[in-house]
């Protein structure tokens, strides 16, 4: 397993128009945000290829990126193959899938696009983001293994313990609030 550390410094200048596609990095790929990973659909081949509006918890199948008869896969999807492999449908819920989903396919989109030499068009596919929720389902809800965040929450351990956190947005502050 390569370590992010190993890889050296990412690029800069990956957010230019057509820095990261030179290197096979997909366009979807370069725009992912974490509004609009939970909306990946990838194509039959496991690449990605749009985001669309069939991704919401409500499961509709209309959207832009189907195509002919065939929809392309997303998160409703995913969850259906991590149940066909064993995941119990109780626990793997939508909202679970959905949370994990955006969050995998993000971090992925981050990778390929900051290391385009060595990722460019291959970290973001079905089948790793698969593998990556099934590893994701394993630790969490077979072994029962908690984020840091909830085993702060819960006084599981000191406040005071180093922490690192990737944040994806911010909420405005209720103007009310104290």
């Amino acid at each position: 397993r390569q370590h992010l550390k190993d890889l050296g410094v990412p690029r800069k200048d990956f957010f230019l128009p057509g820095a990261a596609e030179k290197f096979g990095v997909r366009t979807v790929t370069t725009s992912l945000d974490p509004a609009t990973a939970k909306l990946l659909c990838f194509d039959r081949s496991g690449l990605p290829l749009a985001t669309c509006s069939c991704n919401t918890l409500n499961g509709k199948r209309a959207c832009a990126a189907s195509v002919g008869n065939s929809h392309l896969r997303g998160f409703l999807e995913i969850r259906q193959a991590l149940i066909s492999v064993g995941g119990d449908p109780v626990k793997v819920d939508e909202c679970w899938v959905s949370n994990h989903y955006a969050c995998i396919n993000w971090k992925l989109a981050a990778e390929e696009r900051s290391f385009p030499e060595k990722f460019g068009g291959n970290l973001l596919s079905w089948n790793r983001v698969l593998t990556q929720l099934r590893y994701r389902y394993e630790r969490e809800i077979i072994r029962g293994h908690k984020s840091p965040v909830w085993r702060l929450q819960t006084g599981e351990v000191p406040g005071n313990i180093p922490l690192v956190l990737c944040v994806c947005a911010l909420s405005p502050r209720d103007a009310t609030a104290v």
